[in-house]
């Protein structure tokens, strides 16, 4: 009976665990992503083929 009650708690315990494993990791992933993103898009923007910004007339 002790047995089982720690089973139960022992299963739930490691899917908490796992869930915040998984949480954590997509999180490390989308923020490692996006710096890759930001890191290529400075490095092969071509300043000249930006358009030039009007300025504003007030």
């Amino acid at each position: 009976m002790v047995d089982e009650i720690f089973d139960r708690h022992y299963q739930a315990g490691r899917i908490e665990m796992n869930a915040a494993i998984l949480e954590i990791a997509g999180r490390f992933g989308k923020a490692f992503g996006n710096a890759f993103e930001v890191l290529n898009r400075i490095e092969y923007s071509a300043p000249w083929a930006a358009k030039p910004k009007r300025a504003r007339l007030h």
